[in-house]
């Protein structure tokens, strides 16, 4: 996804940044996501995109839909290691 990549790959893809991993932010609620990135820490690297963006970066790293009131402010569930 392009958005992911121009915005958000760069630290959640890299394990030397600190920033979770794309397969633990997978365990998330989309709602979550969306959260942090209309009112949480992400907000400034969201400044500009639409609720409709938010919701797709959402739904691309949980691979679930994701809408307005989905799950906001739910606790993620990490997944579990093999």
């Amino acid at each position: 996804m392009a958005i992911f990549a121009a915005r958000c790959a760069y630290c959640h893809d890299n394990p030397d940044v600190g920033a979770p991993a794309r397969e633990v932010l997978a365990a998330f609620e989309p709602g979550h996501i969306v959260e942090a990135l209309t009112t949480g820490k992400m907000v400034d690297n969201a400044a500009g995109l639409t609720p409709e963006q938010k919701q797709a970066v959402a739904a691309f790293l949980t691979a679930k839909p994701a809408t307005d009131g989905s799950a906001a402010g739910s606790t993620p569930t990490p997944p579990t290691k093999p």
